[in-house]
């Protein structure tokens, strides 16, 4: 086979790619809101299983910690035991971050609040 007839074939595939391409888009385009409403709907099924593994990885971290520093002899025991340990650890962090955070948020809106008028 010559050279023009590899970059005709080569140019043929392209422009075959490319057509296609653009169909799909064109088709996409006037469904977008069927699309979108698709995707929605497989976000809603999806985000319970992702924030379950965001808390298996986040449990899982002091679970793991406590399982080798725990000296019970019964597996089963030590595992139930480091769970209890590690959601009772986790909601300590979450309670102590509001007790800290919260304040400081709440003077802050205060403050906006008390200068907005000012400002505008």
């Amino acid at each position: 086979m010559r050279t023009t007839d590899k970059m005709r074939d080569l140019t043929l595939k392209n422009m075959i790619i490319l057509v296609t391409y653009i169909a799909i888009l064109i088709l996409c385009l006037m469904n977008f809101g069927t699309i979108m409403s698709f995707i929605g709907t497989l976000i809603s099924i999806i985000k319970p299983f992702i924030i379950g593994f965001i808390l298996a990885f986040i449990f899982n971290i002091p679970m793991k910690y406590f399982i080798k520093k725990l000296p019970i002899e019964n597996d089963k025991t030590r595992k139930l035991i480091s769970a209890i340990l590690s959601v009772l650890l986790v909601m300590l962090v979450i309670a102590i971050v509001i007790m800290v955070v919260l304040p400081q948020v709440i003077e802050n809106v205060r403050t906006l609040i008390d200068n907005l008028p000012e400002i505008f």
